[in-house]
């Protein structure tokens, strides 16, 4: 996918980026990656790198 930037937003932790697209192929079948995706197969949990990683020994 290709996006053009047409504005962004500074929603204080992060920077949400607001695209128009301007090419996109499909380069293979199959479920796309989603936030869904996330939680059912990552559990919802960061990695211990991630700035938003918690640690659940910690936190018992």
């Amino acid at each position: 996918m290709e996006a053009e930037v047409i504005n962004t937003l500074d929603v204080g932790t992060h920077v949400v980026f607001v695209g128009k697209v301007v090419d996109a192929q499909i380069l293979e079948d199959g479920e796309p990656m989603t936030y869904a995706y996330y939680h059912e197969v990552r559990g919802g949990k960061a990695p211990k790198a991630a700035p938003t990683y918690i640690d659940q020994k910690r936190t018992e």
